[in-house]
């Protein structure tokens, strides 16, 4: 399809993909600031504010790999301006939510816009360029992605400081609006999409009913507790629930996952680096803003420039990793990257009620770093993996792998603040002690190093024959 774009056409295309995931990345990470704000203006709990994200990870995650296996059955044009009209309208249903579960459904909708709009945009951008110009596309559309995550905290702490919580959702409607004019007018309809293929709905339905009682299980054990039948039930069906999608899919003609896909070691792994680098990512985002605003008592406006600092330092390092990648591969990249976050967990883990403000700034720089090496070179390896008939799969799973972990880290650091700061279950967190959050703290980012550590025990493992796979120019910002 590249060659039959023009060269203006294209970069039009380009500027209106970036505008949608410009928008889908700001709202990711502008939510999670507002979280304690939330629970103050709703008069809501800890555990049902978590469902403001978890409502919206849910969707996502059940129905990414759908997403972009109709994008490759039906064509993406369309299919990619309805994910930017529900995330537009649903964003403009949040900004006039009346209680904590209205805005729980509306963030759910949202999410099945941000479906289409993530599991797409690679898709669109890859077969809109040319191999020689598709690095430098791809570059500047995982440059803007940096940005919209380093602008979210920063612009969402303003304005939640100088205007309203409300706000944060209603700037989504003039990008999503020009994005979808953009997109509608210069990318080209594909000619004959294959309707011979099905989609799969009991995959997808399976997959979204063990991930919700995951998030379920994890949030009923904090107000409950986790010695109690309600969510040892709920964690027992989310692990039969996997066993039984993973059997669907050796059984569907046209499955949601592609098992065979995973006989690829460098694959294999890579995925699974992915969701457990998301999920610490996401874990350690969701406390932070409640240790920040309950424990040293920051103005909102002043956490979010705090948070700030990782992703634009991870904004700085993104376009040198891929160069790095191609030049040194993308294993030693990826030891690099990690090692940094394992350092970087340590050090969160020793933050206090009297740890200075430079001390968060010089902290999150190197995580920053440390991450953006990591993803840049990771999402290359994903994407060198898969066949190029499977482009728009490959960009799913990368989607896929990220929202999981976050759909994981969310619920699962949620509990460990809770149980390891020794909260009683159902403990109300804006009047918890600073102490028990510190320690919270401290045992979230403990765990999140751990789990960097299995994860690089990953990487270092090394099969006899492993598999060869060819490099991309660039990474696949998703």
């Amino acid at each position: 399809m590249a060659g039959a774009i023009g060269q203006q056409r294209k970069w039009w295309i380009l500027t209106g993909v970036s505008l949608g995931i410009l928008m889908f990345t700001i709202d990711l990470s502008v939510v999670n600031i507002a979280l304690p704000t939330l629970i103050r203006e709703f008069q809501t709990s800890f555990t049902a504010v978590q469902w403001v994200v978890l409502s919206y990870l849910l969707v996502m995650t059940s129905l990414q790999l759908g997403a972009s296996r109709l994008g490759d059955l039906w064509g993406k044009k369309y299919l990619f301006i309805g994910g930017l009209a529900i995330f537009t309208i649903s964003s403009a249903l949040c900004g006039i939510a009346g209680t904590v579960w209205e805005l729980v459904g509306f963030r759910a909708l949202e999410g099945l816009g941000g479906v289409f709009i993530a599991g797409l945009a690679a898709a669109i951008v890859t077969e809109s360029f040319t191999p020689q110009e598709r690095g430098k596309a791809l570059g500047i559309v995982s440059g803007l992605m940096s940005v919209g995550v380093a602008l979210g905290p920063t612009l969402g702490g303003v304005l939640i400081a100088w205007v309203s919580w409300r706000a944060i959702f209603w700037i989504n409607i003039p990008i999503g609006l020009i994005a979808m004019g953009i997109i509608l007018k210069y990318l080209p309809t594909q000619a004959r999409p294959r309707k011979s293929e099905t989609f799969d709905y009991l995959g997808a339905g399976v997959i979204a009913f063990s991930l919700g009682s995951f998030a379920l299980g994890m949030t009923t054990g904090q107000a409950r507790g986790f010695i109690n039948m309600i969510p040892l039930t709920l964690l027992a069906l989310a692990a039969l629930g996997i066993g039984l999608f993973l059997w669907i899919q050796t059984q569907v003609k046209y499955p949601t996952l592609n098992l065979q896909l995973f006989r690829d070691w460098e694959l294999s792994r890579s995925v699974i680096l992915n969701c457990i680098v998301s999920l610490v990512i996401a874990g350690g985002v969701f406390v932070l803003p409640f240790f920040f605003e309950i424990v040293k008592q920051f103005p909102t406006q002043q956490v979010g420039m705090l948070l700030a600092v990782c992703p634009i330092s991870n904004a700085i390092i993104s376009p040198m990793a891929g160069q790095l990648s191609d030049r040194w591969g993308t294993k030693r990249i990826r030891i690099i990257g990690l090692g940094l976050v394992i350092g970087v967990c340590f050090l969160i883990s020793q933050f206090n009620s009297n740890s200075p403000i430079i001390q968060f700034i010089l902290t999150f720089i190197p995580y920053g770093i440390g991450l953006g090496l990591f993803q840049a070179a990771s999402v290359t390896a994903i994407m060198s993996s898969v066949p190029p008939t499977a482009m728009g799969i490959g960009s799913g799973l990368i989607a896929l792998v990220s929202t999981l972990g976050q759909m994981i880290g969310v619920p699962l650091m949620g509990s460990l603040f809770i149980l390891l700061g020794g909260l009683p279950p159902g403990s109300e967190i804006k009047s918890a002690p600073p102490l028990a959050l510190t320690h919270g703290l401290a045992g979230c980012f403990m765990v999140a190093a751990g789990l960097t550590i299995f994860g690089l025990g990953i990487l270092l493992i090394q099969f006899r024959h492993p598999p060869k796979v060819e490099k991309l120019q660039q990474p696949i910002p998703f």
